[in-house]
């Protein structure tokens, strides 16, 4: 059963000066609730031209057979037809495209999963807002929330859902998990998740248009085309703009629930760590799919990997996290960069280390594949965030997730060799 204490409404203490936040959520969010009406009015208008355009075909189809004579004449008329027809498709798949759903993992209850409940409804109620509904543990290293329900519900009344990818279990701690627990449920709070399923419709409508036009080059000379492209164009940029706003809110809760040396470690973490399971784990999966091959378990890989790397070249470490704090925000990016979300918070990043990840979790059989050496090395460190939280079942759920993984991996190589066949 679900925890049946309600949300603490007076507002979190400030213990310690920190410094205001951007003013400016108001003035982005109601820019971008218009665009959003407006991008389906432009659909719609685009579609009645379309409608219209295809109406006058048809009228000039005979007078054009008439006139015209010849296989090419007819083949013309054929492509004519079928880029009006197809952009029409494109149009409809863009007013109705849906948006939302469940991630492909596995959905943890509380009577499995007691710890990771627990978790998350201890963080609910130390930042004051309500408990979560759903948890899904997927193969990725994703973290976030979203709030389901209809378009006419008032926030706060949808069911609350939260990803916890276990790439990002595996390398975070149980501490610096809560932390990040907390930047995510700020989002519930500043009603984050009722506006983006307003704001995202944007985002999923154009990216059906694009699917749907993918490799049709001839479309660009469709003025329509470019004025719905132009239009999607300074929509995301707003859009960016806004979510990075909202970001900076969404950290104040974890400074403010934890405290700003566990926000440092925390976010750094997320950012040095999340980068080498993407870039190591990722990629020695793709290139396994390409052989038709999976991971037994690719948590294991990426945790033994990013230990060694710490020991042998610690230089590089220190390189990679040099590099991320001097990174730019980015017009088009919807988190700000390392070092701007770490100044909002008022936070130097020197004055902590990036912490030691912690142990994969040990497996006999692919340790026995390492040296002695190698073996203490990866088996040196605290616990994991899955350990502590799934305990027994650890080895299980990274097993099945490196499965889903790893199909959905081969599932991509097969497809991208089909389209290149077809071309």
């Amino acid at each position: 059963m679900p925890p049946t204490h309600k949300p603490v409404a007076k507002p979190i203490p400030r213990p310690f000066n920190l410094p205001p936040l951007p003013n400016t959520s108001g003035a982005y969010l109601t820019l971008l609730l218009i665009m959003v009406v407006g991008f389906y009015i432009l659909l719609v208008a685009s579609l009645v031209i379309v409608a219209w355009l295809l109406y006058e075909m048809i009228v000039y189809t005979p007078a054009y057979l008439s006139h015209v004579r010849g296989g090419g004449a007819l083949k013309l008329m054929l492509i004519a037809y079928g880029l009006v027809l197809f952009f029409g498709y494109a149009l409809l798949k863009a007013i109705f495209t849906r948006v939302g759903g469940d991630p492909l993992g596995i959905r943890a209850t509380r009577d499995e999963h007691p710890k990771v409940f627990a978790l998350t409804d201890e963080v609910a109620q130390k930042v004051g807002a309500a408990p979560i509904d759903e948890i899904f543990l997927t193969p990725g290293n994703e973290l976030g929330v979203w709030e389901e329900a209809a378009l006419y519900q008032p926030p706060g009344t949808g069911k609350r859902k939260i990803v916890l990818g276990m790439g990002a279990l595996n390398y975070l701690g149980v501490d610096h998990l809560r932390s990040i627990l907390a930047h995510e449920y700020g989002h519930f709070s500043n009603k984050d998740t009722f506006f983006s399923r307003f704001i995202f419709r944007v985002s999923g409508g154009y990216a059906a248009i694009g699917q749907t036009l993918a490799g049709q080059k001839i479309q660009y000379i469709n003025p329509l085309f470019w004025l719905i492209k132009g239009y999607a164009w300074v929509y995301h940029a707003l859009a960016a703009s806004f979510s990075r706003v909202r970001e900076y809110a969404a950290d104040r809760f974890a400074v403010e629930a934890y405290g700003q040396p566990l926000f440092l470690q925390a976010l750094m973490a997320a950012h040095v760590e999340g980068t080498f399971f993407s870039q190591v784990g990722m990629k020695r999966a793709f290139e396994l799919a390409q052989e038709g091959k999976g991971f037994r378990n690719i948590y294991h890989f990426v945790g033994s990997s990013r230990r060694m790397f710490q020991h042998d070249a610690r230089a590089d470490v220190d390189s990679v996290v040099k590099e991320m704090l001097e990174a730019k925000t980015g017009r088009f990016d919807s988190h700000p960069a390392l070092a701007d979300r770490l100044a909002q918070q008022g936070v130097k990043p020197g004055s902590l280390a990036l912490p030691l990840p912690p142990r994969p979790l040990a497996d006999p059989e692919l340790d026995a594949d390492l040296e002695e050496e190698k073996r203490q090395i990866v088996a040196s460190g605290g616990p994991s965030a899955a350990e502590e939280l799934l305990g027994e079942q650890t080895r299980k759920i990274q097993g099945d997730l490196s499965d889903l993984l790893s199909a959905q991996y081969i599932h991509m190589v097969n497809a991208m060799r089909q389209a290149q066949q077809a071309s």
